[in-house]
């Protein structure tokens, strides 16, 4: 935490917080046990009025209960605490202040034991409404104190310079002098404090003006300049031997280093040309009628596979090895025949 709320986060307080705040849940669980007990046992013979205060005293120690784990849990904030304690106190002070105010006039049975305990009864309950709200007030107190405590708490010089220190340490910046008076709030000036800062310490030696060497070594004689290199603006690699890429010669370039590959060439197709068959000589129409062609034999029939020209000599040659047939009498008409139609054949060939 920062300096002001060093006293909340301190162990003392947390552990008087916390012994409150536990005494403060018991007394009030015991407290609503005993509220709860009279109401069981005196609910025939209590006062009216006094049967709605108590139902009040047992809503307000029921709601202390509650809070004070709560409280205890959770992270402290002042704000938070203050504000707590006030619902509590007036949920305790109020109903006990009407008690004590209307105690006198509550009314009690006729009976001696009966209205004795009612007495004695209303009497412990009129005092122990103010044990709870005596114990958050005296929190209320204790906090309340510790809150103004760091306000009026006085500024140790020595803190102060401290934390001057430190700031000149984090920012070196020159500030201007100061007038040497403190404030009216009765803290120290900047001048003061940085008089204060420096006034055990030697005085800081004048910076050498002339340069001294850091090593006792002789100094190095210096290189002779270099005569000016005229590199080119780009490398040249010599290209290497032609060598044979997909049956290319190619030079090989460095400075192409994913070259594509040449195209394929495209493998010569052989065509086989076909020279067209010759047509067959069609063949001549042969007459139904005996004598119109002359009838030849099978090996004397022209080959298709030869041409006109020899056919016609093969014709030849077999027309004189074949032997001359008598010629044919059409002119005899024995023959049913002769006539080239079909006749009717006479009787006179049946009765020979």
């Amino acid at each position: 935490m920062e300096n002001g709320f060093k006293h909340t986060d301190s162990p003392g307080f947390k552990r008087t917080r916390a012994s409150i705040f536990s005494l403060t849940l018991l007394l009030s669980l015991a407290w609503l046990s005993f509220l709860c007990v009279e109401k069981f046992m005196l609910e025939d013979s209590s006062d009216p009025y006094q049967k709605g205060l108590v139902w009040v005293l047992i809503v307000a120690n029921f709601t202390t209960v509650l809070m004070m784990p709560i409280l205890l849990l959770l992270e402290f904030k002042h704000y938070v605490d203050a504000a707590r304690m006030a619902l509590l106190l007036v949920l305790h002070i109020g109903p006990a202040a009407f008690f004590v105010a209307w105690g006198p006039t509550f009314a009690c049975p006729v009976t001696p034991s009966r209205h004795t305990l009612c007495q004695d009864v209303n009497l412990a309950i009129m005092i122990g409404n103010w044990v709870v709200p005596a114990l958050l007030v005296f929190y209320s107190g204790f906090l309340a104190a510790v809150y103004y405590a760091r306000h009026i708490e006085p500024v140790d010089e020595v803190e102060v310079a401290k934390s001057h220190e430190k700031h000149l340490s984090e920012l070196p910046i020159q500030l201007p002098a100061a007038p040497d008076h403190r404030s009216s709030a009765g803290g120290l000036s900047l001048a003061t404090a940085k008089r204060m800062l420096t006034r055990g310490q030697p005085p800081t030696p004048p910076l050498p003006t002339h340069a001294e060497p850091s090593f006792p070594f002789p100094p190095r004689p210096p290189r002779p300049p270099r005569p000016p290199v005229d590199l080119p603006t780009r490398a040249y690699a010599p290209q290497l031997a032609e060598v044979p890429i997909g049956g290319l010669a190619e030079p090989f370039d460095p400075y192409l280093p994913y070259r594509q590959p040449p195209p394929r060439r495209q493998s010569q197709q052989l065509t086989i040309s076909i020279p067209p068959r010759p047509t067959r000589p069609r063949a001549p129409s042969y007459d139904t009628r005996r004598g119109s062609i002359p009838m030849r034999p099978p090996s004397q029939l022209p080959s298709p596979a030869t041409s006109k020209s020899s056919s016609r000599s093969t014709s030849r040659v077999a027309s004189v090895l074949q032997p001359s047939l008598p010629p044919i009498n059409e002119s005899d008409d024995s023959s049913p025949r002769s006539s080239g139609r079909l006749s009717k054949p006479s009787p006179l060939m049946y009765a020979q």
